[in-house]
Order: C-alpha cells, then structure tokens, then sequence
C-alpha cells in the first residue's frame, strides 16, 4: 500500500489486525513502485493531458497506455 492518509487510518488498521493481514507499504517516496505514478509520468511527457481535456480523450490514452 501507498502512505495515503486514508490507508492509515485507525478502523482499517484495527480491521487489518483483526482479519490478521499485515500491511506492507511503499517506502516515502517511490514512483517507480506505484503503478499510478508511471501512468501520471507517460502522460506528462506525452502533453495529453491539460486542465480542460475531455474525459473521453483521457480515457484513451489511459486504455493505450495499459495495452
């Protein structure tokens, strides 16, 4: 798991100790193991993406990027 707040959050670590899970997180800062992270970076470089791109556009280059 990622550091995000809410995966640190009291009722899932007690639901996580219950369900006997141990939850292993990604180091602080580490992009390269979270696949979200590359997608942002192909998509950065590529200058697909602006504030105003159309949600249909952004869904074709997310559907090509994971082909």
């Amino acid at each position: 798991m990622d550091n995000a707040r809410a995966n640190k959050n009291k009722s899932l670590e007690e639901y996580l100790k219950n369900s006997r899970i141990k939850p292993h997180y990604l180091p602080p800062y580490s992009p390269n193991l979270n696949p979200i992270e590359r997608l942002r970076k192909v998509m950065r470089e590529l200058k697909c993406i602006t504030d105003i791109t159309p949600h249909a556009k952004i869904f074709g280059v997310i559907r090509s990027f994971f082909r």
